[in-house]
């Protein structure tokens, strides 16, 4: 029994992981027509954006609090990148070859983190800070979301959970939820599926 809850626990843990990450891949397939392989680098994007707003500054980050650096790195960072890869790549390759479009997700999921820590290093240099960039580092833990030390909550013999983990499998249901919610409830999530499915009647009804 111990062993069956502590594989549901570890189980319920990564498929959290893996639903934020799918979810992020199907919000921009039916909002874009484009299978975005580069969201993954988004995602580094705005994890090494809060990794480096809330370091503390002497560990060279910006020392902000943890609800802050979320925010920018959530609700500024993540949507800003997402606008400027559309105007820039993924508008332009939505009337191209499917193999084209996989193409161009492959090279910001290549070129995006590089370009992340080379501005980093460029902001070291020309302006002497020492931000921290977690390049070539084994065993860091970057700071959870949740309390900090991260809290353990024991469930039973040999099984236990922390609050990070928490945090992962509610953001999980969280995310899917809402997502869920936007696109099947709402008249935005509505219309833009309506425009990748079908443009041209879109179109004509004024979409």
């Amino acid at each position: 029994m111990t062993q069956f809850l502590s594989l549901l626990v570890s189980g319920a843990i990564a498929g959290g992981l893996y639903a934020i990450m799918a979810s992020g891949l199907v919000l921009t397939y039916q909002a874009s027509g484009v299978f975005n392989l580069g969201h993954g680098a988004v995602a580094f994007a705005s994890a090494l954006t809060y990794y480096v707003l809330h370091q503390p500054t002497e560990a060279g980050g910006l020392g902000l609090p943890i609800v802050v650096a979320a925010f920018i790195a959530i609700a500024v960072v993540a949507p800003l990148i997402g606008w400027l890869l559309d105007v820039a790549i993924f508008r332009r390759l939505a009337n191209a070859p499917e193999a084209a479009r996989l193409v161009g997700g492959i090279g910001v999921l290549i070129a995006l983190p590089s370009a992340c820590l080379l501005l980093i290093q460029f902001i070291n240099g020309a302006f002497g800070a020492d931000l921290p960039d977690a390049a070539g580092q084994s065993g860091i833990s970057p700071p959870g979301l949740g309390p900090a030390p991260p809290r353990s909550y024991r469930i039973t013999t040999g099984v236990a959970v922390t609050s990070d983990q928490l945090a992962v499998v509610f953001a999980a249901a969280l995310t899917a939820g809402g997502l869920w919610y936007l696109m099947r409830r709402t008249r935005l999530g509505l219309e833009t599926r309506a425009g990748v499915d079908r443009p041209i009647l879109a179109r004509l009804r004024g979409i």
